[in-house]
This record gives structure tokens, C-alpha cells and sequence, in this order.
């Protein structure tokens, strides 16, 4: 009879003993639930992991390249292949690569905890085959989870490693250009970013914009087009990434463009998009940037709701490794209730989904960017305000930044916009001092440049047209 072994995946082992190798803030937190080791699959895994615990526990550090110490000092008497093996892990482990504490921990947790139900029905079984149904039950009974609570806080009086931490300053995650970057200011993981404008004002060209910036920082990005069809999606993308154009004609075509502080206009050639010029950039980009993605997700006919898009960040990372740095939803007001229920649930569905949007944030740890249309009367309003944002008034008070972003007609034929920041938890801000952004939606862009408007010298003039350039 021919044996087979069980394939085991090790991932999140290996993602726990790198953990616990390299970073003392995943040892403070995972330490305390490891009580056991016997939860993890791999013997070879297991006594790294019983090593790193225990020196973590004795030096308040994780140990590591002190783990090629303590290999040696406790390898007498052990099989030499059983050593060669947990060589062979520590030599895969690459401490270069960029590690999430935050986000693994987290992964960790629930790892542990599955493993925990695991066990625990896997011993529950044991009894049921022997016939031993009292002993079942106990083992069911006498489940515990595995937690580690939720501590015992900071001593802000006495703790010296909290008043360094709070001198820490996190650079932000995605760095914005010009003027428009400055009116966002300081974006970090955790932060939900808010934006809002009246029915057709371009809030899908931003938001592809903030998501191009991302990727180009070499962030993985996914996006939720909860409106807009995938290719349709796919072309403003590419568009954005070629700089060509899908119109059918290829002609010179007029843009606003800065001169310092003057705004004035240009003709760039518009060229016409193929699938060779597609497919270079897209090898290019994946030559130069390989380590950031943009994962796009089109409507569905059943509506896609909170859940699902769990669901699917769970498989990007389950599947394919890809964990996002940051997350956009275009727009939130199309998101499906989980059950079906009426608009007369409205503001209830709305909450549990701002709840769901933070635990994106946080948990995840990345960044979310959110698009709201404007209700009421100025759903078609060129000048919109904070307070007449679709859906749930208390949107803004659970954001780190909320645009709002007004344009004219004329200047939607000049491809201008203002943006103002209405709400920011980091920093100062000016509700009514707005950043003019110049566009070119032919070629994708949502945002070429910008520049405060109170320092454009002759804004009102050349939206008005009255500005001579012959002069």
C-alpha cells in the first residue's frame, strides 16, 4: 500500500516565525497567545518558534540572529537532518522584504484560532470513533479561545517606550504631488480619505488618479467599481498609464496648463491607443515597478455587498500573496445590503457600512479612499458643501480628509477643478481655501498639476475668457 503525506501549507508559519524572528512589536503581541506551541504544524517550525518565545520572554527582544546562537547551543543530540531542515527555514526567510507587523499579527490571530477549532474537533472526533461520547462533549465544553485580551494598556506616567513612540512621526503612504498633495497632507495607513461632488463632477477620474499615484509608489492598490463596468474601467486606466487616448481620431487637442502661477493654454498631440502600446507599458511598468499592483473589481447583477468585498481581499491574500496598502470604493452609495432590506433602512445600512470601511482601515491596515455623491438640492449643484453629503451625516467624522470637489461648466470645458478640504484629523485646514487642479480626461488623467487658487494670478480671468495671450 502506497502512503501519501498530507500536504501542509506553512505560510502562515513561516509568516509567524519571521514575525517573532525580526520584530518586537509582533513578539509583544503574539507572545502571550503562544502558551502552547503544539498548535503549529511543523515540528521543525514549532522549536524555532519555542526559541524565539523564550528568548523574547527573557530579553524583551526578538532574538534575531541570536537564533543561530541558540540553534547551536541546543543542537547536540538532535537528528542532523532534523537540524539541516530548520537551517534550511531561517536560510528562506528574507528580512529585507517589507513586513507588516500590524497586518500579521492580525493574520496570526486568526490562525491560531483556527488551529485552536481544529484541535479541538479533531480531538472531539478521537472520543466519537472510540465510542467515548462523554468525553466528546467535554473536550467541546471545555474549548477555550485562545486570546491574549486586550492587555494592560500604556503607564503614560511611567512608560518611556510610549513617550518615544509618540514622538514618531509616520511618513505618509502615498505621495501625492503639487498643491493637491498639500491640501491632502499627511496620509497613513488606517486613514479613510472622503470625497465628494454633484451627479457627473469627475469623482471616478480622482479617485483613478489617487490610485495611479499609489501604484507608480509601488503600493498595491484594489479598487471597487461598484458602478462603472470593468472595461470601461480598464480604458480611463489605461488611458491614464499610456497617456493615449481611445477617441477614434488623432489631432491636436487643447489643455490648461501652468505657466509658474499662470494659467494658460497648450496643444498636446492626441494619439490613439492600441493593444501594442498597452502591452509595452504594461511590461515596462511590471519591469520598473514589480513590487505594486492595481486589482480591479467591476459591478456585479446581484450588487456587491460588504461581505463580498471581504471575501475577496481575503482571497487576493490567501491565493495570490497580494495584501492592499490601499483600498477604494467608487461609489459607497451603490453598496448592496447584506439582506436585501428596503432604502427605509437607509441610514441604518449606511452606519454598518462606515463601521465596515474602519475595519478596512485598521485592520487591514491600509489606506481607504471613499467616493459620496452630494444629495438634496445639490446633487446637480456646481459648488457643493460637507454638509450635504449623501447618505449618513456622520460620514465626516470618522474620515482623516474630506474633499469636496466643485467645478462649472466653463470650467469642465477648460479641464479645471477645485478641490477644498473640508475635514482633517492631521494637521490645520481651510475649509475655503481650494486647490485648482488642470485635467486631461482624453488621455485619463483626473490631475496633471495643481496649484492653490489664491496663487493662480489670473484664475477668474481665464475661466471667464477674457485673458490675452497675444499680449
Amino acid at each position: 500500500m502506497e502512503i501519501k503525506r498530507k500536504t501542509v501549507d506553512l505560510k502562515e508559519e513561516r509568516d509567524l516565525l519571521q514575525g517573532l524572528l525580526f520584530h518586537d512589536t509582533f513578539c509583544k503581541d503574539i507572545v502571550p497567545m503562544l502558551s502552547d506551541t503544539y498548535i503549529l504544524q511543523s515540528s521543525h517550525i514549532r522549536q524555532l518558534v519555542k526559541w524565539c518565545k523564550d528568548y523574547y520572554l527573557n530579553f524583551g527582544n526578538a532574538p534575531k540572529e541570536h537564533i543561530w546562537d541558540i540553534l547551536e547551543s541546543e543542537k547536540r543530540g538532535m537528528k542532523e537532518d532534523y537540524v539541516e531542515s530548520m537551517e534550511m527555514i531561517l536560510n528562506s526567510i528574507d528580512q529585507t522584504i517589507a513586513f507588516d507587523a500590524s497586518f500579521f499579527v492580525r493574520e496570526t490571530k486568526k490562525y491560531i484560532d483556527v488551529r485552536n477549532i481544529e484541535l479541538t474537533c479533531s480531538q472531539a472526533m478521537g472520543h466519537i470513533k472510540k465510542g467515548e461520547t462523554e468525553k466528546a462533549e467535554k473536550a467541546m465544553v471545555d474549548f477555550k479561545k485562545i486570546d491574549k485580551g486586550i492587555g494592560m494598556g500604556v503607564d503614560i506616567i511611567n512608560d518611556v517606550t510610549i513617550a518615544e513612540k509618540s514622538l514618531e512621526v509616520e511618513d505618509s503612504l502615498v505621495d501625492f504631488y503639487g498643491a493637491f498633495g498639500e491640501l491632502i497632507g499627511r496620509n497613513c495607513r488606517g486613514d479613510i480619505i472622503g470625497l465628494s461632488a454633484s451627479t457627473k463632477k469627475g469623482k471616478t477620474w480622482i479617485l483613478i488618479e489617487m490610485a495611479r499615484q499609489a501604484y507608480l509608489d509601488g503600493l498595491n492598490v484594489v479598487f471597487f467599481s461598484l458602478e462603472m463596468e470593468e472595461r470601461i474601467m480598464a480604458q480611463r486606466i489605461f488611458s491614464s498609464l499610456t497617456g493615449k487616448s481611445y477617441t477614434n481620431e488623432e489631432s491636436d487637442l487643447r489643455i490648461s496648463a501652468f505657466n509658474k502661477d499662470v494659467l494658460e493654454e497648450r496643444y498636446i498631440e492626441l494619439n490613439k491607443i492600441t493593444l501594442n502600446d498597452i502591452v509595452k507599458t504594461q511590461s515596462l511598468l511590471r519591469r520598473d515597478n514589480h513590487v505594486g499592483s492595481i486589482r480591479l473589481f467591476g459591478p456585479e447583477d446581484s450588487g456587491i455587498t460588504m461581505s463580498s468585498m471581504r471575501t475577496a481581499i481575503e482571497n487576493l491574500y490567501d491565493y495570490e500573496g497580494i495584501k492592499p496598502d490601499v483600498i477604494i470604493f467608487d461609489y459607497d452609495a451603490l453598496i448592496a445590503s447584506e439582506n436585501g432590506m428596503g432604502r427605509e433602512s437607509w441610514e441604518k445600512e449606511n452606519n454598518k457600512w462606515l463601521r465596515a470601511k474602519f475595519e478596512f482601515a485598521h485592520k487591514m491596515n491600509c489606506l481607504v479612499v471613499m467616493a459620496s455623491q452630494l444629495g438634496g438640492a445639490e446633487a446637480f449643484s456646481n459648488e457643493g458643501k460637507m454638509e450635504n453629503i449623501a447618505g449618513s451625516k456622520s460620514k465626516p467624522q470618522h474620515v482623516s480628509h474630506w474633499l469636496i470637489l466643485n467645478q462649472t461648466p466653463a470650467e469642465k470645458r477648460l479641464g479645471l477643478m477645485r478641490i477644498a478640504n473640508t475635514a482633517s484629523r492631521h494637521g490645520k485646514f481651510d475649509a475655503d481655501d481650494a486647490v485648482v487642479v488642470t485635467q486631461c480626461l482624453d488621455i485619463g488623467r483626473g490631475i496633471l498639476d495643481s496649484r492653490w487658487v489664491k496663487e493662480v494670478d489670473n484664475y477668474e480671468d481665464f475661466v471667464n475668457g477674457v485673458v490675452d495671450y497675444d499680449e
